[in-house]
């Protein structure tokens, strides 16, 4: 079951709907979770051009995070490398297609991050907008790890696996307000205008100043 929020009474006459209390993602906590997570990428100018490279644009509300596959190299205990896997109850498919109405995320989780640190800073109910592509077994995308633990951990069995792209993971903080925590870029904008085709990127455009949150190494 998806939380939105919490109504109060309405007046006679009038939707509860009109009531809801928005649930918005704590930008802190997800910094703190990320802080010292590399975010290697090639900025792009443009919502489309992070389409062009993604299998599916979902747009929804987040249910959980649990614990999710953990990602290293052959033989090698120190490059283990945790993860959280996001579930998203999709609301709107704006590219592609998903088996069924849920798209699981795959995002590292750095050392010392804990399940109810990424469930405080992506707390059920909150808006998101996620530009991914599937992941294969064994392969954590922008990392380069090869090996994997526990693949089929935090979704069922058989569903599949999904990777931010850096500029294509977004959520709501505020009222109006956007946080891309992978690029640490906030905007005042709309989930509109978050998608292919409208202004708001997860990067700084040519003239702007520095990200509101520095999340990028």
């Amino acid at each position: 079951m998806v939380l939105a929020g919490c109504a109060t009474s309405a007046p006679q006459g009038e939707s509860n709907a009109a009531f809801v209390t928005p649930v918005y993602a704590d930008a802190h906590t997800i910094d703190s979770a990320i802080a010292f997570l590399e975010t290697d990428y090639e900025p792009l100018q443009s919502n489309r051009e992070v389409a062009e490279i993604s299998d599916v644009i979902v747009q929804g509300k987040i249910v959980t995070v649990r614990e999710g596959p953990q990602y290293g190299r052959l033989g090698d205990d120190l490059t283990d490398l945790s993860s959280v896997v996001i579930e998203v109850q999709s609301e709107n498919i704006v590219q592609g297609t998903l088996a069924g109405d849920t798209l699981y995320v795959s995002m590292l989780s750095p050392a010392g991050n804990s399940i109810a640190d990424w469930n405080r800073g992506l707390p059920a109910g909150v808006d998101v907008v996620v530009y991914a592509e599937q992941s294969s077994e064994g392969v954590a995308g922008e990392t380069g790890e090869i090996d994997t633990n526990n693949w089929g951990a935090g979704r069922p069995d058989g569903a599949a696996l999904y990777l931010p792209q850096p500029q294509g993971f977004v959520v709501q903080t505020g009222e109006n307000r956007l946080v891309w925590p992978l690029t640490g870029v906030t905007r005042e904008a709309t989930f509109a205008d978050a998608l292919p085709g409208d202004t708001a990127v997860g990067v700084p455009l040519p003239g702007e100043g520095t990200p509101a949150l520095d999340t990028v190494a």
